[in-house]
């Protein structure tokens, strides 16, 4: 098998393909051995691509990633990096007002890929409850309706989904029009030898979603760049799904037509939650997203000090719709590659993943805009979920980023979180809340300043109280309370 016929299963021609010289060169570079072993692995990797129904895409992108792992490439010498600092990038109170209407050129896109496995949940996230029946999904197309209705226009929405939540995301109800976008797959590795993970090209498990970087061959594969642009659309807005915080900002999208920025990335100042996501530096006078995976081990808790890496990416993305496709056509389109280490039914294995805020690492003139927390509040955990149901149930913004929350690992899988949070407790003027214990949490439930709550039951039970300032401890069923000094 050559390079060639892998890449174009189909008889494609040559000529539309602009990455085939810049991918054979990368091959012609390799060691000798490492020559021999790609094309190995190349003839014994066809027959997934074949199962999966892929097109040239993913395919490339295989590659691409394949000969990174191979050659043991880093996107980035650590040593280069400088981490990047609020007064070196705009703010967004440093944006223009926005003077002219501009929403009938943009289109809306939600990443809708997980299944929320941080919580226990095999479903999409997507459909997970926020308020009395009202899922992720829901609010969202809301506050797009709302947006809408403002501002008079109507926006092209998708979900970007994968083949584990496509199927119950596309047969959910909607209350606008949307788009499903079922992005590619591509074959786990096995991490021993780089063999296909499964020895069965049919086995699903067999497969990982490749990123939301997928996104933008996913939607060149799809035609919608092309599509959109004869609508008259020239931008995106792309954000993820359990980020309900995330809608279409006018400024934002004025200041990226004022500055003609073929790409805006929203930035926020990292705290200890946030500690993990992808930080924004500078490397060699550009822009560089770096995520954790990239990280040398022994630079990993630098790389979480939040008083050194100081801003992250939010996955909020604006993007010039024009310099998109300018940029899927050139000579090497690719993300830098991430390579996530993971354990399948006992075996170590790497998924080929993109991250889609990498594309800043490829554009000299792409921006920064600082953003405060009320555009980021993503639900990663059981408790970022109580304080969003919070949010809905009592109309607190408070709750989202000033109220310190520790759950017990009781309440860390949502269906054990749902059968014991029967209704969302009132923090009034909370401060932190600790529940050591399984508790079930009723009626009429309020907390205020800090209340540590001590139980040793589920039959343990809230109801019709307010503990403020307390340590609450269930003896035998009972509660006592003893003051807690602050």
């Amino acid at each position: 098998m050559n390079l060639s016929s892998f890449l174009l299963p189909n008889g494609e021609s040559e000529r539309e393909c602009s990455y085939l010289a810049f991918l054979s060169s990368l091959v012609v570079g390799l060691k000798p051995d490492k020559h021999n072993l790609f094309f190995t692995l190349l003839s014994q990797y066809d027959s997934y691509f074949d199962a999966s129904h892929q097109s040239c895409w993913p395919r490339a992108l295989f590659v691409f990633g394949l000969i990174s792992l191979l050659s043991n490439k880093r996107s980035f010498d650590w040593h280069s990096v400088v981490p990047l600092k609020s007064c070196d990038i705009t703010h967004y109170s440093q944006l223009p007002k926005v003077q002219v209407p501009l929403t009938s050129q943009l289109a809306v896109i939600k990443l809708s890929g997980g299944l929320g496995t941080t919580m226990g949940c095999d479903s999409p996230k997507a459909l997970i409850d926020i308020d009395q029946g009202r899922t992720f999904m829901d609010i969202t197309l809301q506050h797009l309706e709302d947006f809408q209705s403002i501002h008079n226009v109507e926006c092209p929405i998708s979900f970007m989904t994968s083949y584990a939540t496509h199927d119950a995301i596309e047969s959910a109800p909607t209350s606008l029009p949307i788009q499903n976008i079922l992005q590619h797959m591509l074959p786990r590795i096995k991490s021993a030898d780089y063999a296909p993970f499964s020895t069965d090209p049919t086995d699903l498990n067999g497969y990982n979603p490749p990123g939301h970087g997928d996104l933008f061959y996913t939607l060149y594969d799809l035609q919608l760049i092309e599509d959109w642009l004869n609508q008259g659309i020239e931008y995106v807005f792309i954000s993820n799904i359990d980020n309900v915080c995330a809608v279409p900002d006018m400024n934002i999208l004025n200041g990226m037509i004022q500055t003609d920025a073929p790409f805006i990335m929203e930035v926020a100042e990292r705290s200890e939650c946030d500690k993990k996501g992808g930080a924004v530096v500078h490397n060699h006078d550009r822009l560089l997203l770096m995520e954790r995976a990239q990280v040398p081990d022994d630079h990993i808790d630098q790389f979480e000090d939040i008083g050194v890496f100081q801003l992250f990416n939010t996955n909020n993305i604006w993007i010039n719709l024009r310099f998109l496709k300018k940029w899927l056509h050139s000579a090497a389109p690719f993300l830098d590659p991430i390579f996530n280490r993971k354990h399948i039914e006992g075996e170590a294995c790497l998924q080929l993943e993109f991250a889609m805020g990498s594309l800043i690492n490829h554009i000299p003139s792409a921006m920064c805009v600082l953003v405060d927390r009320s555009r980021f509040f993503p639900v990663k955990t059981t408790t970022d979920l109580l304080k969003l149901r919070h949010h809905y149930a009592h109309g607190s913004h408070a709750a989202l980023h000033c109220i310190t929350i520790r759950l017990s690992d009781h309440f860390r899988v949502i269906h054990q979180f749902n059968e014991l949070v029967k209704h969302v407790p009132f923090f009034k003027e909370a401060d932190s809340i600790t529940i050591e214990g399984p508790v079930s949490i009723e009626e009429n439930v309020v907390f205020e300043g800090h209340v540590r709550i001590l139980s040793d039951s589920s039959r343990n039970v809230l109801k019709n109280v307010t503990l403020k300032d307390t340590c609450a401890v269930f003896n035998d069923g009972q509660l006592n309370c003893t003051p807690l000094n602050n």
